[in-house]
């Protein structure tokens, strides 16, 4: 966004100076960017402020004739705030050939200027060659998103255009096949809405699309219409995991293949390996021995065997506490982690000081869940055994005391949120500045809350009336 900003304000001078050779510069870096940059270059070129002064200045020195005498500087002059100077600069775009000037004239199509738009309009009605139409679909796309204030039906039109000269299924075809994933998801869409892509086509085109929206669109094209003997082996390999929980719940497991029904036991997604269980049981097979196999398997990958841990549970025969224990002290993150989420409302006295060692030492992922385990069991620990994270250098590890005092409730939350209000650091500060919704409704705070929030209102930076609003709740002086 700063280097759109720069060139956005370079345009801007170099109309006010009549820089040809920078605006030049511009129309070619222009050449280069995404549909989505484009249109926030045009935006804020356009919102630039300039003077009474330099913009009679810029509609003087820019006439028809100079901008014909530099067609690349039309490129970028078509984006100034001028409206002189845009039309000018469309009918000098519209004589232009090549797609650079195409994209120009597809973000004028959302000018608020009518001249301006129509004459937009009209110029790129007639560019729907295959190489214009790849340029100016992704730009009206993402005008039809953003200008949603201006977008007319130039989109439809133009389409419509281009399908009455190319043919509806050669120009979806096309665009299924365009570079910007917005395009392919729109021509997905559309092309099976109009009948154009068949069960035939989704199943040439899915294997090889990397995007999940588009392959979730036609994955459901063929779950409704596909031959289940085609589209099973599919569906099951995507990387959509809803196109995967979809296949097995769709097909019978005499449909699906065995090798494909066993990797999905170990799925990333919790729905997929619930469906993979199901029908791997109606294949005549133990889902429970299945994942036993993969977790003493040295050779598969850690998450792989994390995950077989994980469907251990699933299956109704979890890991036992030695088990879970040993996973948290593996060398490989995949499976600390695991044992951490298998550890929830399963932790014993014991275990606090390792998890409390989590939470400093462990990786973010693992300090999270350590957290998350702690929260859980509140009656394993006090708030005098997290008293040491207040003090480490780290802000996340502060952060997570906080979280881990909070979750405690009533006035242990409260006295948490004002020793976060009262902290140094910015973010922890603003995170627990809500206290004053925490103050519980039914509980009178101890002697000890009581002392604890008299020491901490007085630097809780909090404004005056909710220092008064938590002292009287708690039966404190605010310290004012």
């Amino acid at each position: 966004m700063g280097e759109i900003d720069a060139y956005a304000s370079r345009v801007v001078a170099a109309c006010t100076v009549g820089d040809v050779g920078a605006l030049n510069e511009v129309a070619t870096w222009m050449a280069g960017l995404a549909a989505e940059d484009l249109v926030r270059l045009d935006q804020r070129a356009r919102r630039r402020w300039m003077s009474p002064q330099q913009r009679d200045g810029i509609a003087r020195d820019w006439g028809a004739d100079r901008l014909a005498a530099h067609p690349r500087s039309a490129l970028a002059m078509s984006m100034v705030a001028d409206g002189y100077v845009r039309e000018r600069a469309v009918a000098v775009l519209t004589r232009q050939p090549g797609t650079h000037a195409s994209r120009a004239l597809a973000l004028r199509t959302c000018d608020h200027i009518l001249p301006i738009r129509v004459s937009a309009c009209a110029a790129i009605l007639g560019r729907t060659d295959p190489a214009h139409l790849d340029a100016i679909t992704p730009v009206l796309l993402v005008l039809n998103r953003f200008a949603r204030d201006w977008r007319g039906a130039v989109l439809d039109e133009y389409h419509a255009s281009a399908g009455q000269r190319h043919g509806n299924r050669s120009m979806w075809a096309l665009l299924r096949a365009n570079e910007d994933r917005l395009v392919r998801r729109f021509a997905a869409g559309r092309s099976i809405e109009d009948g154009t892509l068949g069960p035939d086509g989704a199943a040439a085109s899915y294997p090889g699309e990397k995007d999940v929206v588009v392959q979730r669109v036609l994955g459901r094209l063929l779950l409704r219409d596909g031959e289940p003997s085609v589209v099973a082996p599919l569906l099951t390999r995507g990387i959509s995991a809803s196109d995967r929980a979809g296949a097995l719940a769709r097909f019978d497991a005499d449909v699906l293949a065995r090798d494909d029904v066993r990797r999905l036991l170990f799925d990333s997604s919790v729905l997929v390996r619930l469906w993979a269980c199901r029908r791997w049981a109606e294949l005549g097979e133990d889902p429970v021995a299945a994942c036993r196999d993969v977790t003493g398997s040295a050779s598969l990958p850690a998450r792989v065997r994390a995950r077989a841990h994980l469907g251990l549970r699933e299956a109704g025969c979890p890991p036992g506490p030695d088990e879970i224990r040993a996973l948290i002290e593996s060398d490989e993150s995949p499976l600390r982690a695991m044992g951490l989420r298998l550890l929830v409302g399963q932790a014993v006295a014991d275990d606090v000081p390792g998890l409390l060692r989590q939470v400093v030492d462990g990786s973010r992922g693992e300090a999270r869940l350590a957290t998350g385990v702690l929260a859980a069991q509140l009656e394993l620990w006090r708030t005098a055994d997290v008293e040491a994270l207040w003090g480490e250098p780290d802000p996340e590890t502060r952060r997570r005391a906080w979280v881990l005092e909070r979750a405690r409730g009533g006035w242990d939350a409260v006295v948490a949120d004002l020793r976060a209000c009262g902290h140094d650091d910015p973010a922890l500060h603003a995170a627990a500045y809500s206290v004053v919704a925490a103050l519980p409704a039914y509980t009178v705070p101890t002697a000890a809350h009581r002392e604890r929030i008299s020491e901490l209102l007085p630097g809780s930076r909090l404004p005056e009336s909710k220092r008064r609003a938590i002292a009287v709740w708690a039966g404190v002086e605010s310290g004012h």
